[in-house]
């Protein structure tokens, strides 16, 4: 009855659960795989784990399986090829099982994160785009937290003589001149008042040569 309680659980679970012996070939493998890589638990018993793994993982995920055969256990990202060639993202943890003091095989979960490496790709090619689009740009873009300026596009650096890093921790109203300090942390106070960004009469910006630079600033908050 406790093994039918058991068997009950595992295959009703949404990750896969997984048992495998000393020459990695696996024993148990819960039917919930097959809606993750589309191969039956019939199939993949009594066949090297590895072999549904894609070929880049294989070295990483034995190492990991020798630390589990040692005695220690793991938990890992690898991606696995689908029967029907997809790859998928599968986070695995798993653990040795031990009889007679010795380790005998080793047993874990699978979760598929397919989904969020997706996610996790999508944004890293998203802010790859942007860093180009801003690095390139023909315009000063320059971030300024409470006064502070937190980055400064190469632009800026072209603009102003100051390298990025000069920037880089220092107040954005020590590059003003003098006469406009006042008149753009007023603009700004009203627009984090108002909660809507200003559109400015164009200001002095004093360069490291000492030069008078006039710009305009367009805002967003």
């Amino acid at each position: 009855q406790s093994e039918a309680k058991y068997r009950d659980l595992v295959e009703n679970l949404r990750d896969v659960v997984y048992v495998v012996d000393n020459n990695g070939i696996v024993k148990y493998i819960s039917p919930v795989v097959k809606s993750f890589i589309g191969y039956s638990a019939s199939e993949l018993v009594n066949k090297p784990f590895m072999h549904y793994l894609h070929p880049e993982e294989v070295q990483r995920a034995l190492s990991g399986a020798r630390n589990v055969l040692s005695g220690g256990s793991t938990a890992a990202e690898y991606r696995f090829v689908a029967k029907s060639g997809e790859v998928r993202w599968m986070h695995t943890s798993n653990r040795p099982i031990f009889e007679g003091g010795r380790v005998i095989g080793e047993t874990g979960i699978l979760t598929d994160i397919t989904e969020r490496k997706r996610a996790e790709e999508e944004l890293r090619l998203s802010e790859e785009r942007y860093r180009s689009l801003v690095d390139t740009a023909d315009e000063c873009i320059v971030v300024v937290q409470d006064g502070i300026i937190k980055f400064a596009n190469p632009k800026t650096e072209e603009v102003t003589g100051y390298a990025a890093e000069e920037l880089a921790s220092s107040s954005f109203l020590d590059y003003l001149h003098p006469d406009d300090r006042e008149a753009v942390v007023e603009a700004h106070e009203r627009a984090l008042k108002e909660g809507k960004a200003p559109y400015l009469e164009p200001f002095r910006m004093v360069a490291k040569n000492g030069d008078i630079r006039w710009l305009f600033r367009n805002t967003a908050l």
